[in-house]
């Protein structure tokens, strides 16, 4: 009885140094990760700061005039509206190109019949510059707001659909299967196979969508109506004011770092298995 009892207890104890031992892991490569980054922030900044200081001011500033500028861009100057009309756009954008995006990839994954009809153009938009067709998309919508609502959109729309795609084709077959011996309708196998397997993807789209959505802001500021940061941008290129470019171009930067830190975070949270699987 005694060594009956103890099996139990000497496995539970055995599971908990594991655990433990993979917590310290984790805590370990996470520390070293953080370490990494915070040097290569310093170098960089560095680098930055040496390189600024010792050219010419039209050619580039230190990373301290810049912050600078930044600040009085903010306190006194356009930036802060700037920001917040671009940031309208460009969330505008990333919510109609997201949606669409996500239906037509699934649509295309799952069905061979929109597959068929729709997979050669979209690969055929997709691999076309699109800045070359915002000249079409200026003449047909005009140079406001609707005009660069649909840039952005179109920016954002074929990364998310190309992921969306791929993630509905990469459902394992097995699991669908399973499924099915189990009779699963339609929806049961949406619910339990086919979604969890393609969040992972979405949220990398949606990762590569605000990179795009980002450029694509720019270049519907720039080449439709002058506005937002696209306009401050212009504006200091056109005077050569250097450390006002750095400013929006950072501005930008973390823009971007935030809502990349965001999804990573989301995808976190909506697809933990995946962080398993992938070794991160």
């Amino acid at each position: 009885m005694d060594v009956g009892n103890r099996l139990p207890d000497a496995r539970n104890a055995l599971r908990e140094r594991v655990k433990a031992r993979r917590r310290q892991n984790e805590r370990r490569k996470r520390n070293r990760y953080l370490l990494i980054r915070a040097i290569s922030f310093v170098v960089v900044l560095g680098a930055w700061q040496i390189y600024g200081a010792s050219t010419l001011e039209i050619i580039f500033t230190p990373f301290t005039t810049v912050i600078a500028h930044l600040f009085e861009l903010l306190v006194n100057g356009p930036l802060g509206g700037a920001i917040l009309y671009s940031l309208s756009m460009f969330l505008g954008g990333l919510v109609i190109g997201s949606i669409v995006g996500i239906i037509l990839g699934v649509a295309m994954g799952r069905f061979a019949v929109f597959e068929a009809a729709l997979g050669m153009y979209v690969y055929a938009i997709y691999s076309t510059p699109l800045v070359a067709l915002i000249p079409l998309i200026s003449l047909w919508f005009g140079f406001g707001v609707e005009a660069q609502l649909i840039i952005i959109s179109m920016f954002v729309l074929f990364p998310i659909t190309i992921a969306v795609y791929n993630g509905v084709r990469s459902v394992d077959a097995a699991l669908v299967e399973v499924a099915r011996s189990f009779r699963a309708n339609e929806m049961a196998m949406w619910r339990h196979v086919i979604i969890p397997s393609v969040v992972p993807y979405i949220v990398t789209g949606l990762s590569q969508g605000v990179a795009m959505g980002l450029v694509g802001m720019f270049i519907s500021e720039i080449y439709t109506a002058l506005s937002g940061m696209g306009q401050i941008l212009a504006f200091s290129a056109n005077a050569y004011k250097t450390a006002d470019m750095l400013a929006v171009l950072l501005t930008v930067m973390i823009l971007g770092v935030t809502f990349r830190t965001v999804i990573e975070e989301l995808r976190k949270r909506l697809a933990p298995w995946f962080n398993k699987e992938s070794g991160r």
